[in-house]
């Protein structure tokens, strides 16, 4: 017979945008007849690829600095980086009461489970023998609608009913940044000069 309240189940995510952040910058952007790139970039979190593209190509690191060749005409440098979102973080409002409305004081743990199948069956479980915990992070889930519900048990084994039912969506996310680097000409020196 279950005996303990419902869970109150919430997915933590961050707007992709405030997730992922790539800095990209050249040390010098303009420079006359010739100028060295120093391009330097980061990510945050660190990006699970990079690749460069425009005046530059191949793939980089999440984090570098890099000095090319001396170039004597304008040039475009981009930079894309990928991240793969393949985790949801799962907090909960433990249970104060059982369902009888007496003092719930014997906690063991809690359970979350969790499928691309709304409304279950939920063919995962992860177990969280912690009675204090109010949060979990599930990881690597694969691209795609992720559904999640937890429930709590006591020192008996004896588990609640599932929550609420929690959805999240995960993907590939990108940010993609350039450096343009002017060059500028030096004039030509003026011809014919001659003094009277």
């Amino acid at each position: 017979m279950k005996r303990l309240l419902t869970l109150f189940l919430l997915i933590f995510a961050l707007p992709v945008s405030a997730q992922n952040t790539l800095t990209f910058t050249a040390e010098v952007t303009s420079g006359v007849e010739s100028v060295v790139p120093e391009l330097t970039w980061n990510t945050t979190p660190l990006a699970d690829a990079c690749t460069a593209s425009g005046d530059w190509a191949g793939g980089k690191a999440p984090s570098g600095t890099e000095t090319l060749p001396a170039i004597t005409g304008s040039a475009t440098y981009n930079l894309q980086c990928e991240w793969l979102d393949a985790s949801a973080t799962l907090t909960w409002t433990a249970p104060t009461q059982n369902t009888d409305g007496t003092p719930y004081t014997d906690p063991k743990g809690f359970k979350v489970y969790y499928d691309m199948t709304q409304g279950g069956p939920y063919e995962n479980v992860n177990d969280i023998p912690d009675p204090n915990a109010t949060t979990h992070i599930v990881f690597p889930l694969i691209p795609g609608t992720w559904f999640f519900v937890s429930t709590a048990y006591n020192q008996n084994d004896v588990e609640s009913d599932m929550s609420n039912e929690a959805m999240k969506i995960l993907g590939l996310t990108t940010e993609t940044e350039s450096v343009g680097i002017t060059v500028n000409p030096k004039p030509a020196s003026p011809e014919n000069l001659t003094v009277l």
